[in-house]
């Protein structure tokens, strides 16, 4: 079986180094700061939040409007949430991010089947900027190398979790149980460069998840 603690301390100084950047880390405080502002011109901080968005490629498939609309459904969720912080509960979490799932959905045309698009992606990122201790992140990439080290560690998520609450409330429960495996090994040296300690398992996963890594590393 998979040492999650051995693995979390080999691979996060790597993880780390790989990707974490000064300029990222203040285009990151920028973006908090932007959204929580609720005392600064509206259209500055839809701007910052939309340029963010775009740096993290989640709005490729949208028009130029929609991609406003989106940036627009962001802020008004900011203003409006009565959470300043959800003491990163998983029932919170989830209860967030389909608030501003919801709202996204509304201005993001439908498919070809006419069905709702799938804005799991875009929704972790744009909710991380509103609780940054709380959200972890989305994307294939992580949820890839998720996958792959539950499947060693012999973590299973429960079928309720999976079959009822979508493809978010199956990710959350897989991320939190490897984090709470994963935790004592996260150095505090490491939270000087990555101020936010719950991106430390997300810049793992997103390292571990790359096509070109090679998974029997990791056995």
């Amino acid at each position: 079986m998979l040492d999650l603690v051995a693995l979390a301390r080999h691979y996060i100084p790597i993880s780390i180094a790989w990707q974490s950047k000064p300029t990222e880390n203040l285009w990151d405080m920028k973006t908090i700061e932007a959204v929580g502002s609720i005392h600064e011109p509206r259209s500055e901080r839809v701007e910052q939040i939309h340029r963010w968005l775009q740096s993290y490629h989640v709005l490729q498939s949208f028009t130029g409007e929609t991609e406003k609309k989106i940036a627009e459904e962001v802020i008004d969720y900011a203003d409006q949430r009565k959470r300043t912080d959800l003491e990163m509960k998983q029932d919170l979490i989830l209860q967030e991010f389909k608030e501003l799932e919801s709202r996204i959905q509304r201005v993001v045309p439908r498919n070809k089947s006419g069905n709702q698009r799938k804005v799991t992606s875009l929704v972790s990122k744009a909710i991380w900027c509103c609780y940054p201790t709380d959200i972890p992140i989305y994307d294939n990439y992580a949820e890839h190398a998720l996958q792959v080290i539950c499947r060693l560690s012999n973590i299973t998520i429960t079928r309720n979790t999976a079959n009822l609450g979508g493809e978010y409330a199956r990710f959350l429960e897989a991320w939190f149980r490897v984090y709470r495996e994963i935790e004592p090994a996260i150095d505090p040296d490491v939270l000087k460069i990555y101020p936010y300690k719950i991106r430390v398992l997300d810049s793992l996963l997103w390292y571990l998840g790359q096509p070109k890594f090679d998974v029997t590393e990791m056995e």
